[in-house]
């Protein structure tokens, strides 16, 4: 069975009520909306809330998912210094890495001062960050024309798609935890 062993009786009547339904397409339509109920309930079973997560865990996540984009953004600070990129090319690298430590520091606050939320407008800045760090980092790849995929997947998964994984995260974190304030 697909529902959660908590709900077996009622999947089981769900069941009995399959018998009585006529013939035609609507109980096809029934036992569909019923499959979809159930599939539902298991994933709703599965996710855990995230006061229930250790702390440890969700500093690993922050570490993997943000650190290597937060070294390259210093990578790119000392190059930049060292007079090693145009002015334009190094406002763009610094603005398509600028989310890892951002990332790092938005990350670690929610982990550890669990009790506030981030307001929206940092939220949406995560947003908009993860959003361009994943648009520059797709342009250089078109730009650039790296045409075998083992040349730049590594990269754009460690650059650009685990730092917005990250951030979709941290959204939904403090999405949770504003339900439970405005809950109690």
């Amino acid at each position: 069975m697909i529902s959660p062993g908590e709900r077996a009786e009622w999947a089981h009547a769900m069941i009995n009520e399959l018998d009585c339904l006529p013939p035609d397409m609507s109980a096809v339509g029934w036992a569909l909306g019923c499959i979809s109920v159930c599939y539902s309930e298991r994933i709703r079973a599965m996710i855990r809330p995230f006061e229930t997560l250790p702390r440890w865990i969700l500093v690993l996540e922050v570490l993997v998912c943000f650190l290597p984009l937060a070294l390259l953004f210093c990578s790119v600070l000392y190059t930049g210094a060292q007079g090693g990129f145009t002015p334009q090319a190094f406002l763009l690298y610094c603005s398509g890495t600028v989310l890892g430590p951002v990332g790092v520091a938005a990350g670690f606050r929610s982990i550890f001062f669990r009790a506030r939320g981030m307001s929206r407008a940092t939220l949406f800045g995560l947003c908009l960050l993860g959003a361009w760090t994943l648009a520059a980092y797709c342009a250089q790849i078109l730009t650039f024309g790296q045409s075998h995929l083992s040349d730049w997947w590594r990269e754009f998964v460690i650059i650009a798609v685990l730092p917005a994984i990250a951030v979709i995260h941290l959204v939904s974190i403090n999405s949770q935890r504003r339900g439970s304030l405005l809950a109690a």
